[in-house]
C-alpha cells in the first residue's frame, strides 16, 4: 500500500471548487441502467427494497432513536454517542485525547485557556509499510507516524458527544388516500437516500447540511442548515462546510424537519450509510431505513463496519471522499441508492436473463454465438465477435461464450460508464 498524501495549502484553497463541481454534476447513469435492467415492476421493486429494511431488534442494537411501545410520545436511544443530562458522565474524548465536558457550567471548553491549541489529527490511521518491508502506523492527513503531534490545530476542544436534553423528535404520519394508488406509497417514487453532514458546536455535533434524494438520483431537498448553537469547528475535511458557505445561512432544523414531514411518510423508505448518525442529528424517528453498512456487513461483523468509500469502490468500481476535501452530501446519498439498486439488479436477474432491445442508447444487444459451440475460439475471435466496452458509450450486456461450458450458457454482463466491468 501507497503511503498517504499529506493534505497541503493549494489542496485546501480548491475545496470548495470542488464541492460545487460534485454538488453540481447529474445523477449517475448507473441509476439509470439498473431500474431499466431489474426485471420487475414498481411494485415489485418497492417490496424488495422493503424486504432489505432493518428490524425494530437491529435498529435498536446499532443505536437509531426509536417510539416507545410502552409510553406513547417517548424515544428510546441506546447510543454511545448521546447520554442523559442528569448522569452527566463529564467524561469525553477531544479529537487530541483530553478529556472534557460539554455540561461544565453550561460553557464549551476553551483550549486558548490554557495558553495552548488543540493539536489533533483529522485523518484515520492505517498500516503502511517502509522500503525495507517494516510495518508502520501513519496518519492518513499528514503521512506522519502516530507518536507525532497533531498536524491540525484548534482553539476550542470538541466533542462527538451530545447531551440528550429537552429534544423534540419527529415522526412522520400516514399516507394520504390516492385513488390512483389504491395501495398507499408503495411504490418506488417513495423510496429516498438520505445523507447528512455535521459540524462541531459548544454542545457537541450538530446538523449543518441535508440532502434527499430520490430513486432516480435526482435531488428531492438538499439545504444547509443553521445549527442552534455556536459553531466550535466547522470540520471541513469531512463536512465539506466553512465559514463562507455557513454565511448567511437562516434555514432551522425545525424547519427541516417541518419540510421532511411533508415529503415522506411512514410507507417511505429512506436508504443511507450508518443511517443512526443522521437520524440524530435530525432528531427523527422513522421504521422503514436501508442501511448499506448493514446490507454489506463487515466479515467481522457488527460493530465493524465498510465504509462508504469502500463499499462504492468494491461494489461499484467508484472513486468517492477523495482526499479530504469534504464529503459531499449528495454524492454520499446517490452511492447509496447505487449500491441498494445495483444489489437487487445483481439478486433479481436470472442467469440467462437478456433485456430486449431498447432504444434509449443505452444497451446494444450483441448477436447471440451459434446454437452449439464445441469449443471456445481464439481469442482474436471473440474480440472480433464481441466488441470491448472501449467501443461504446453506456452499459453493454455482453453474452459471450465461456471455456468449460457450450454456448447455450450466455451470461449478462453489465459495464458502468467508464467501460469497467461491475458483474
Amino acid at each position: 500500500m501507497s503511503k498517504p498524501i499529506p493534505i497541503t495549502a493549494s489542496s485546501r484553497s480548491s475545496m470548495k471548487h470542488s464541492m460545487k463541481e460534485r454538488e453540481s454534476r447529474p445523477p449517475s447513469r448507473l441509476i439509470e441502467r439498473c431500474l431499466n435492467c431489474i426485471p420487475l415492476t414498481s411494485e415489485q421493486l418497492y417490496e424488495v427494497i422493503l424486504m432489505h429494511c432493518m428490524d425494530r431488534e437491529k435498529m435498536q442494537e446499532h443505536g437509531f432513536p426509536m417510539a416507545d411501545l410502552d409510553e406513547p410520545g417517548k424515544v428510546t436511544i441506546l447510543s454511545s454517542t448521546v447520554f442523559p443530562k442528569p448522569l452527566n458522565p463529564g467524561i469525553q474524548n477531544c479529537r487530541c485525547g483530553k478529556k472534557i465536558s460539554l455540561l461544565d457550567n453550561d460553557e464549551w471548553y476553551s483550549a486558548a485557556a490554557e495558553g495552548g491549541w488543540c493539536r489533533y489529527h483529522f485523518g484515520k490511521v492505517e498500516w503502511y509499510r517502509d522500503s525495507k518491508g517494516k510495518k508502520m502506523a501513519l496518519y492518513t492527513c499528514c503521512a506522519r507516524p502516530k507518536s507525532d503531534l497533531g498536524c491540525s490545530r484548534s482553539k476550542h476542544h470538541v466533542s462527538f458527544h451530545r447531551p440528550f436534553e429537552k429534544i423534540e423528535f419527529m415522526r412522520v404520519g400516514s399516507p394520504p388516500v390516492d385513488a390512483e394508488f389504491p395501495t398507499g406509497d408503495r411504490h418506488p417514487r417513495n423510496v429516498f437516500a438520505l445523507d447528512c453532514e455535521m459540524a462541531f458546536t459548544t454542545r457537541g455535533m450538530e446538523l449543518v447540511k441535508v440532502s434527499l434524494i430520490g430513486i432516480d438520483g435526482s435531488v428531492v431537498y438538499d439545504t444547509y442548515v443553521l445549527p442552534k448553537h455556536d459553531i466550535l469547528d466547522y470540520n471541513t475535511p469531512f463536512s465539506g462546510v466553512d465559514a463562507d458557505i455557513m454565511t448567511g445561512v437562516t434555514t432551522t432544523l425545525t424547519e427541516v424537519q417541518d419540510q421532511l414531514v411533508r415529503l415522506l411518510n411512514k410507507d417511505s423508505i429512506l436508504i443511507g450509510h450508518s443511517v443512526e448518525n443522521d437520524f440524530l442529528a435530525l432528531n427523527f424517528v422513522h421504521e422503514n431505513v436501508v442501511d448499506t453498512s448493514f446490507v454489506f456487513p463487515h466479515a467481522q461483523g457488527y460493530p465493524i463496519k465498510h465504509s462508504l468509500k469502500y463499499l462504492a469502490k468494491h461494489h461499484l468500481k467508484k472513486s468517492i471522499q477523495k482526499g479530504f476535501q469534504g464529503h459531499s452530501s449528495v454524492e454520499d446519498a446517490r452511492t447509496c441508492m447505487e449500491l441498494m439498486l445495483f444489489k437487487i439488479y445483481q439478486d433479481t436477474k436470472p442467469i440467462n436473463w437478456v433485456p430486449e432491445s431498447r432504444d434509449n442508447g443505452f444497451f446494444r444487444e450483441v448477436p447471440p454465438p451459434p446454437a452449439l459451440m464445441p469449443f471456445c475460439p481464439p481469442f482474436a475471435t471473440l474480440k472480433n465477435r464481441f466488441p470491448t466496452p472501449a467501443f461504446f458509450h453506456g452499459p453493454i450486456l455482453h453474452r459471450a461464450p465461456t471455456a468449460t461450458f457450450p454456448a447455450m450458457f450466455i451470461p449478462c454482463r453489465i459495464y458502468n460508464s467508464w467501460g469497467m466491468r461491475l458483474c
